[in-house]
C-alpha cells in the first residue's frame, strides 16, 4: 500500500479530528476509538477491548447513562447528555456526548468533547437527581423546594401560587436574568421583561396547555439581556391540582443551555468536517456482518463499483466482481484477514470488473473485530475504505512506459536538484560520459563532468533564460573530451522557485567531423569554381595570343630573326595554356578524354622517367598487385598525377629516401571518406620523408598553396591532382605526420568495360572551304581571330557579339547558311537556344559548341544533343580547320 493510500485510509479519516470519537456495538461494548479520546484519557487501544461504555462511567451518572442507551435501543437516531468518564490515573473527565445510531444498523456511532468546567458537570447531575425528587415531593412545602434550589447551580426554581397569584425564585434565576436583586418580589412583569419578545406567546400558551391538560409544562426559550446578549433556557413544571381538580401551584426549574446548545453547535461542526473530509477525499467505506454476512456500502463505494448495485450484498457478491486473475489470490487474503489468529487486518490493490465488462482499479484497507477468546474467537465485524486507484494506476504505468523509453533511449537524459547534482541518469548517459554505473554520477555537479567554460555556459543560460541549448565539452570517465549537444530546461513549484534541472545531450562528435570535412568540401568546391573562372577567362586570352602568334609565325619566313622571338613567346603562352588546364583539371572542367586503362601499365610505362626524376639518392620501389582492375582515367591525367605525386614525394626527401608506388584492388563497405561501397584500385604512394603538419593537410589541395620557398613551386601540383582524380570520379586521402613520412591513396572505381580509344585525327592536313559560317561570339578578341582565321582558309564568315542580333541578321537574309559556332556561356541567350533558333529558321545548318569547359559543366543546357559537334578552348589554329572541315563534310541526318 502506498504511504498516499495510508492517509487517505478509514484509519487516517476517523483520527483526523481532535473530537473524542468511538464506535460501539448495541450493548455499549467498544469496537474502535480514535487517537484523541485514547491520548486524552490515557488508555491504550487494546485496553478498551472487552470494555463497555457505562463500565467506565461514574457511579453517579450510571442511572441517567443507562436511560441513553435504552433511548437508542428504541432506534431513536441520537441521543445528547453529559456525564464524568474514568481516565486511566483513577480521575474522571467531564465529557458531553452526542451517540448516533442509524437506522437498520447495529453500531452506535459516539463523539464527544471535554466540558471545561468541572463544576458545572457535578451541578448538572446533582440537578438531574433532585430534579427527579422534584417529582415525587411536589406536594411538600415550598420551603423545602427553596432549599433544594440553594444546593444547586446554573439551575432555578420558581413557584406560582394559582390561588393567590404569588410568585417565588430561586436567587439563581436572578442571576441567571441578570437582576440586581430581585425585582418586584419575582412578578410576572419582571419575568417578561427578560423572555425574548418573540418567543413570549409561546412560553405562555405552553403554559396554559400544561395546565388546562394537567400535563408536566417544558419548553426552550430564550432571553435578551440588556446588553443584546441572547442566553438559552430550558424550563420543566409541573401544576398541583386539589381534590376538585382544581390548579394549586405549579412548581418548576429553569436551567441555562446555552454553553450546552454551543456544545452541540460544536458537535455538529465536528461531524459535518468528518463528512466533508470524507466526502472530498473520495473515499468508499463498507462495513461487513460476520453473522449475516451483510455489507453496508456507502455512496461512493457503490459509485466506484459503477452505481447500478441497489440490494443487500453479501462477501461472495463482492468476490464475484474481483477480476479473474485477481481472485484466487484476494480470497486467500480476505481469508488470512478473517483468520482470529491475526491481527484482521486487510490491505490490497486490485482490479475489479464492472457490469459494461470495463476494468477499474481500487486500493482497500480494512480492519476485522473478533469476539471472544481463545477457540470460541471469531470475526464479528470489518469495516474497512476503498478508492478508485485507476487514474493513479494509469499514470503509474505511463511513467513506467516513459522510464523505459528514457532507459532505452539513445539519448543520454539526466536529472538535477535545485542545486544542479545530479539525481538521475539513463543508460546512454552512461555510455556517454563512459562510466559504468548510476551511482559513479548521482550527485555529482556540472563542473565534476564538463570543461569548466562549457559548464559555466550552460548554467549561466539556466539561471538566467531557465533553459540552455548548445553545444558543450564533456569530460569522460577516462579524462577524454567529447563534443555534445545539450538542450536543458527548469522545473519550478508554484513560487517559481526551480526544483530540478532537466537535459538532453548528443554526441556531435562525429557530425562535427563530417561538418568540418563538409565545410572542406564546400570550400574547395568554391576555390574550384574561383580557379575554373579564371582559367576559363585566360583560355580566352590565350587563345588569342595563340591565335595571333601562329598566324604570325605563318607569314615569316623560317630563317627570319623574329620568328626566333616569337617561338619564345608561343612556348611561353603554351606554359601558360598548361598551368590553365591545371587549374580546369582541380575544378574538374579540363576538357578530358577518359578511357578504360590498366594503372600498372600507366606505372611501367613511366618507370624510367620517374627514376630520373626522382634522383640517385631516393630508391623507387613498385609492388603491383597481379590482378589489378582496369579503371577509366584520362591517360595525361593519369600520368600527371603520378607525377606531381613522385615530385612531392621527391622534394619531401632532400636528404634522400624511399618511394613506394603500390596497387591493390580493394571490396569494402566504406573505403575512405565520402567513398561510397563498392569495388575500387587504389594507387598508394608513400615515402619517408618530413611529412606534414595538420595545418598543411587542410590546406593541401588549395591551389597555390605551398610549403617551398618562394619560386620553388606554383602550389598546383597537389590541386591539379585533386582536381583529375574527382574529375574521373575517383576520391584521394593522405595519411601523415610531422617527422614521419606522407602517404597518398587515390581510390578509382573498378570497370569492367573494354578501351574505347578516339581516332586519331592528323594534324598535318590543310582544310580549306569557301562555305558560309556564322560565329557568335561575346569576346570581341576570341571572335575577331576566329573569325580571321576562317576567312584565311577561304570561309565567308558573318560575325555576331550576341545572339539576339544573329538571329535579327539571319531573319532577314536569303543566302545559303551552312554552319553556326557559338560559344556556350553568353549574355542574353546562351548556346543552346542560339542553336534551337538558328536551326527552327535554317533547318539545314550545322552546329559546333565551344567553351573553355568540359561539357560535363553545362551538360545541364543539352548543348549536344541532336549531333552538335563540341571544340573546347583553346583550340589551335589547325584544331578549328580540322573540325570545321569535318562537320561541313558530313552528311546531312
Amino acid at each position: 500500500m502506498s504511504t498516499s493510500m495510508s492517509e487517505l485510509s478509514f484509519e487516517a479519516i476517523f483520527d483526523l479530528t481532535s473530537d473524542f470519537l468511538c464506535v460501539m456495538n448495541l450493548d455499549g461494548y467498544f469496537i474502535r476509538t480514535n487517537t484523541s479520546f485514547r491520548r486524552h484519557l490515557g488508555w491504550t487501544s487494546d485496553e478498551f477491548v472487552d470494555r463497555s461504555f457505562v463500565s467506565m462511567t461514574h457511579t453517579d451518572d450510571l442511572y441517567a447513562t443507562l436511560s441513553q442507551f435504552s433511548v437508542l435501543s428504541k432506534h431513536v437516531a441520537s441521543v445528547f447528555f453529559d456525564h464524568r468518564f474514568r481516565c486511566v490515573d483513577g480521575t474522571y473527565c467531564a465529557l458531553r456526548w452526542r451517540i448516533t445510531r442509524e437506522s437498520g444498523s447495529d453500531t452506535l456511532l459516539a463523539a464527544g468533547y471535554l466540558v471545561r468546567h468541572s463544576k458545572y458537570r457535578d451541578t448538572k447531575s446533582a440537578v438531574s437527581k433532585k430534579q427527579g425528587e422534584l417529582a415525587r415531593i411536589a406536594h411538600a412545602a415550598s420551603e423545602d423546594w427553596r432549599t433544594l434550589g440553594q444546593q444547586t447551580s446554573r439551575i432555578g426554581i420558581w413557584e406560582f401560587d394559582l390561588t393567590t397569584g404569588g410568585r417565588w425564585w430561586s436567587t439563581e434565576i436572578n442571576e441567571m436574568f441578570e437582576f440586581d436583586s430581585i425585582v418586584a418580589e419575582s412578578s410576572i412583569m419582571a419575568f417578561q421583561l427578560r423572555v425574548h419578545p418573540d418567543d413570549w406567546n409561546d412560553v405562555v400558551e405552553a403554559y396554559n396547555r400544561s395546565v388546562s391538560r394537567k400535563t408536566a409544562f417544558e419548553i426552550k426559550h430564550r432571553l435578551l439581556m440588556p446588553d443584546g446578549r441572547i442566553k438559552h433556557v430550558h424550563e420543566l413544571g409541573r401544576t398541583i391540582y386539589d381534590d376538585n381538580g382544581l390548579p394549586l401551584r405549579s412548581i418548576g426549574t429553569i436551567e441555562d443551555i446555552t454553553q450546552q446548545l454551543q456544545g452541540e453547535g460544536e458537535l455538529r461542526l465536528s461531524e459535518e468536517r468528518l463528512r466533508q473530509a470524507v466526502r472530498v477525499s473520495n473515499i468508499g467505506f463498507f462495513d461487513h456482518d460476520h453473522l449475516t454476512d451483510v455489507l453496508f456500502w456507502s455512496t461512493r463505494m457503490r459509485e466506484i463499483y459503477g452505481g447500478y448495485l441497489t440490494a443487500e450484498i453479501t462477501l461472495p457478491d463482492t468476490i464475484k466482481m474481483i477480476h479473474p486473475d485477481e481472485t484466487e489470490r484476494l480470497v486467500q487474503s480476505i481469508q488470512k484477514a478473517h483468520d482470529p489468529s491475526g491481527n484482521g487486518i486487510w490491505d490490497e490493490e486490485y482490479r475489479i470488473l464492472l457490469a459494461d465488462g470495463s476494468t477499474r482499479w481500487v486500493i482497500a484497507r480494512s480492519q476485522t473485530f473478533f469476539a471472544g477468546t481463545g477457540s470460541n474467537r471469531h470475526p464479528v465485524r470489518t469495516i474497512g475504505a476503498l478508492v478508485d486507484a485507476t487514474e493513479r494506476k494509469q499514470a503509474e504505468e505511463a511513467l513506467r512506459v516513459t522510464d523505459r523509453a528514457l532507459a532505452t533511449s539513445m539519448t543520454a537524459f539526466a536529472i538535477a536538484d535545485e542545486t544542479a547534482q545530479l539525481t538521475y541518469v539513463n543508460q546512454a548517459f552512461l555510455n556517454l560520459w563512459g562510466y559504468d554505473s548510476e551511482a559513479e554520477v548521482i550527485d555529482k555537479l556540472p563542473q565534476d563532468m564538463i570543461e569548466p567554460e562549457s559548464a559555466q555556459r550552460m548554467m549561466d543560460g539556466i539561471y538566467s533564460k531557465r533553459e540552455y541549448r548548445g553545444e558543450l565539452l564533456i569530460i569522460r570517465k577516462d579524462g577524454t573530451n567529447c563534443n555534445v549537444m545539450a538542450s536543458t530546461n527548469t522545473i519550478h513549484d508554484s513560487n517559481g522557485k526551480v526544483v530540478n534541472m532537466i537535459g538532453s545531450f548528443v554526441d556531435i562528435t562525429e557530425s562535427k567531423k563530417l561538418q568540418e570535412l563538409f565545410m572542406q568540401s564546400q570550400k574547395m568546391e568554391s576555390i574550384g569554381r574561383l580557379a575554373g573562372g579564371i582559367a576559363h577567362d585566360f583560355n580566352n586570352l590565350l587563345m588569342v595570343i595563340n591565335g595571333y602568334l601562329e598566324l604570325a609565325l605563318i607569314d615569316l619566313g623560317p630563317h627570319e630573326s623574329l620568328r626566333s622571338d616569337l617561338s619564345e613567346v608561343k612556348k611561353a603562352a603554351d606554359r601558360a595554356s598548361s598551368l590553365t588546364q591545371q587549374l580546369l583539371a582541380f575544378s574538374r572542367k579540363q576538357i578530358i578524354k577518359p578511357q578504360v586503362l590498366n594503372p600498372n601499365d600507366v606505372i611501367g610505362s613511366m618507370t624510367q622517367m620517374l627514376e630520373r626524376l626522382l634522383g640517385e639518392d631516393i630508391e623507387l620501389q613498385t609492388i603491383l598487385a597481379a590482378d589489378l582492375g582496369q579503371v577509366q582515367f584520362d591517360l595525361g591525367q593519369c600520368e600527371q598525377c603520378l607525377l606531381n605525386l613522385a615530385i612531392n614525394a621527391r622534394d619531401a626527401m632532400s636528404e634522400g629516401g624511399k618511394l613506394v608506388i603500390e596497387t591493390e584492388n580493394v571490396q569494402t563497405d566504406k573505403a575512405c571518406d565520402e567513398c561510397p561501397p563498392g569495388e575500387y584500385v587504389v594507387l598508394a604512394i608513400s615515402d619517408n620523408g618530413s611529412g606534414m603538419t595538420e595545418e598543411d593537410k587542410s590546406h593541401l589541395f588549395e591551389p597555390f598553396y605551398t610549403t617551398k620557398e618562394v619560386g620553388a613551386g606554383t602550389g598546383l601540383g597537389l590541386a591539379m591532382v585533386f582536381g583529375a582524380v574527382t574529375q574521373n570520379k575517383g576520391r584521394i586521402s593522405v595519411e601523415s605526420k610531422s617527422g614521419y613520412g606522407t602517404t597518398f591513396r587515390v581510390y578509382l572505381p573498378r570497370v569492367y568495360e573494354a578501351s574505347k580509344l578516339p581516332d586519331p585525327v592528323s594534324a598535318n592536313v590543310t582544310h580549306r572551304g569557301t562555305e558560309t559560317i556564322v560565329i557568335v561570339e561575346d569576346e570581341n578578341a576570341v571572335r575577331e581571330l576566329t573569325a580571321r582565321l576562317l576567312t584565311n582558309l577561304g570561309y565567308k564568315v558573318l560575325a555576331f557579339p550576341i545572339g539576339g542580333e544573329a538571329i535579327d541578321a539571319v531573319s532577314s537574309m536569303t543566302q545559303t547558311l551552312d554552319l553556326l559556332i557559338t560559344d556556350v556561356i553568353m549574355p542574353g541567350i546562351n548556346g543552346t537556344q542560339m542553336a534551337e533558333k538558328m536551326s527552327a529558321l535554317r533547318p539545314e545548318i550545322k552546329v559546333i559548341i565551344t567553351s573553355g569547359y568540359t561539357p560535363n559543366a553545362f551538360s545541364h543546357l543539352g548543348v549536344l544533343k541532336n549531333g552538335v559537334e563540341f571544340l573546347p578552348k583553346p583550340y589551335s589554329f589547325e584544331m578549328l580547320a580540322e573540325l570545321v572541315r569535318r562537320v561541313l563534310d558530313k552528311p546531312v541526318g
